[in-house]
């Protein structure tokens, strides 16, 4: 057993291979893996869906890890079937958002997918969730094999004749086995998801989605809140004024022609939801029912409007945090958090005295800006903030992930890394997502000259 004495903020390297836990690859594949979504189960183990291809075939699958980081050969590789819910549906097996239903140990698992259908020579985004079981198996009896597919009211089915959608299909995984890297694969997938399905979560016998639509090649993106049964996928009632829809708009906040997009969510015990996205140049902190409807105690609207930032969510049943990251163009590089009284929108004023907080990033590189992936609020009120700096490392602009905690009465926790911050060695680049888990902060990041991703764990 090993006496080392180890220190918050540093990398825990009895996690995996010294530290390192590489995304398991299936044999035979075309290239290395491309991460879609994680999570954290209540026995530990990291559930992660993955992409490749395999003898040019699309080939999307789950695999696992267990506490330590070790691969499991069983399951193993589990295959993502494609659904047959609409012969003209794409992507619904890159799960984007996955999380266990409940904390029981054999939990099933919630996921959700932004897809599309081809319809009439254009793409339209839509939302696809699935139920799956434990072994990830699809859930007998929900939808069409464990998945249903989400439109907003009024939208018709594919009328896409099944032999366009499968030539389609054919030249995404022609496209993906020519990819050379993980990043290009990442970027060729989000560079296309104009509507990203956001998340679902289980509450009691009910699955809510927040997901948004849109045809590719008109501004016209719609976000909406949606209501299935969690073990047929059949749509119930429990939305708007009286309760009476399965679906709910969330409309946009300004009388103009510009359209919101959803960036962040968080959904409350209650069923309640913060949201974070942008309209009209503008960044919004918005507070919702369980309804769908605006909260009007959170700011006496029901929302906050910021100046023109990329901002990113953290919340927890009494705080709303947000993370506001510095634009290339501003010097000194900066990272500022605004916390806010979740019931009425205030800033908090115990958090710092002001409910604000900038922290200064100077660590003697060129960095130009910083961006933030997570904001995580832990159970004692100590608040994560993981994101990537953007700095030049040569004449090339290049990503550093950094990871900040900040205590709860708005101070930078010196105690944890090295003064406050642990920032990414050089074998990984990009942090692509992070979750806190009860012996330490999880990641995955990009490994250096794009030889795949990797899980990594911080004690803390």
């Amino acid at each position: 057993m090993s006496t080392r004495i180890y220190k918050a903020g540093e990398l825990d390297l009895e996690f995996g291979d010294e530290g390192y836990a590489k995304l398991p690859e299936p044999p035979n594949a075309l290239h290395t893996p491309s991460s879609y979504a994680w999570t954290i189960d209540s026995a530990g183990r990291m559930i992660w869906t993955a992409g490749t291809a395999i003898d040019n075939k699309l080939f999307y699958y789950w695999t696992t890890l267990d506490a330590k980081g070790v691969w499991q050969p069983k399951p193993g590789f589990v295959e993502i079937e494609d659904s047959p819910i609409d012969p003209a549906l794409s992507n619904e097996q890159k799960i984007y958002f996955l999380t266990p239903a409940t904390a029981e140990g054999n939990s099933t698992f919630i996921t959700c997918s932004q897809c599309n259908i081809l319809e009439n020579d254009d793409r339209l985004y839509y939302a696809a969730i699935g139920h799956f079981q434990n072994n990830f198996t699809p859930l007998d009896g929900f939808g069409t094999k464990g998945m249903i597919v989400v439109r907003p009211d009024g939208h018709p089915t594919s009328t896409t004749p099944p032999s366009t959608a499968i030539a389609h299909r054919r030249s995404e995984a022609n496209c993906l086995s020519d990819a050379s890297t993980p990043e290009q694969l990442q970027r060729e997938d989000r560079g296309r998801a104009m509507a990203p399905a956001t998340r679902s979560v289980l509450f009691g016998n009910t699955i809510k989605t927040l997901y948004a639509s849109s045809l590719d090649s008109q501004p016209n993106q719609t976000v909406w809140l949606a209501l299935h049964d969690a073990q047929t996928g059949v749509p119930v009632a429990g939305l708007g004024p009286d309760g009476s829809r399965s679906q709910w708009q969330i409309k946009n906040f300004f009388d103009s022609d510009s359209l919101f997009v959803p960036q962040g969510c968080h959904f409350f015990e209650d069923g309640g939801f913060a949201l974070v996205g942008t309209e009209a140049g503008e960044s919004i902190v918005a507070r919702y029912k369980s309804n769908g409807q605006l909260d009007l105690d959170f700011n006496k609207v029901g929302f906050i409007r910021l100046s023109a930032h990329t901002i990113q969510l953290g919340a927890d049943e009494d705080r709303i945090v947000i993370a506001v990251s510095t634009p290339l163009i501003t010097e000194p590089v900066k990272l500022l958090l605004q916390v806010y009284d979740k019931h009425t929108g205030a800033l908090d004023t115990t958090f710092n005295e002001t409910g604000t907080l900038s922290i200064k990033i100077d660590l003697g590189m060129m960095i130009k800006g910083i961006g933030t992936q997570n904001v995580i609020i832990g159970q004692t009120g100590d608040i994560y903030i993981a994101g990537n700096l953007f700095y030049y490392d040569g004449p090339a602009m290049s990503d550093r992930g950094i990871v900040h905690r900040v205590t709860r009465d708005g101070k930078l926790d010196v105690s944890f890394g090295s003064g406050g911050r642990y920032v990414f060695p050089d074998k990984v680049t990009k942090l692509e997502e992070a979750q806190l888990r009860p012996d330490g902060l999880q990641f995955v990041a990009l490994l250096d000259e794009n030889a795949g991703y990797c899980a990594m764990k911080l004690l803390i």
